[in-house]
């Protein structure tokens, strides 16, 4: 990533440089209004190189983890989405909880189905962007998943973090690309913020 950074050539019209977010490298001119979005931890090297290629403009590129970026937008964007800006993210542990919580309810046997194992579903089916009404429709592709009823768990998972006002990590990135394809405002808002 930083090594296609540094293929920044000045011009007199303007700075340009490469990105990898897909691993396809992309030639952007101009400054004004660019997200450099990495999927590493990496922000503060990324940040910095930046700044080194193309001097004080880089103060007004936003340089951000895919979730870090999608977690700022959200506290904007969250009442469109039922929630307030004031939500929180949940992390393992507490994910962990509310499954195992949800498990007691639906009187699943947690040791026979520990919640990891319907985290690492729901996450497969976040990243996927299915919904839990896709689960049940055999979408996630996994023969296990309807028997340990996923669709159910993941139903009550996504209704007990809205109540809670929270975010899992998943859900950063895809309720942000959820509001994207469907809010026409929001995502001409966003396309006129980040050109690049």
């Amino acid at each position: 990533y930083v090594r296609a950074l540094e293929q920044l050539v000045s011009e007199a019209s303007g700075a340009r440089f490469a990105l990898r977010p897909d691993g396809l490298a992309r030639e952007i001119v101009g400054v004004d209004a660019a997200l450099c979005a990495e999927a590493s931890t990496r922000r503060g090297q990324v940040q910095e190189r930046v700044a080194e290629l193309v001097g004080p403009a880089a103060e007004r590129i936003v340089v951000s983890t895919f979730h870090s970026a999608c977690a700022r937008f959200l506290r904007r964007e969250a009442p469109k989405l039922g929630y307030t800006s004031s939500f929180v993210i949940y992390d393992s542990d507490d994910q962990q909880r509310l499954v195992r919580d949800i498990l007691r309810e639906l009187q699943i046997d947690h040791k026979r189905f520990p919640p990891k194992a319907f985290l690492s579903r729901i996450d497969q089916a976040k990243n996927r962007m299915l919904e839990p009404e896709d689960v049940a429709a055999g979408l996630l592709g996994d023969p296990g998943a309807m028997a340990m009823r996923v669709d159910e768990v993941y139903a009550r998972y996504q209704r007990a973090l809205v109540a809670a006002n929270a975010f899992d990590f998943n859900d950063l990135v895809g309720r942000m690309v959820q509001l994207l394809e469907q809010d026409t405002e929001v995502r001409e808002r966003y396309r006129d913020r980040f050109r690049y």
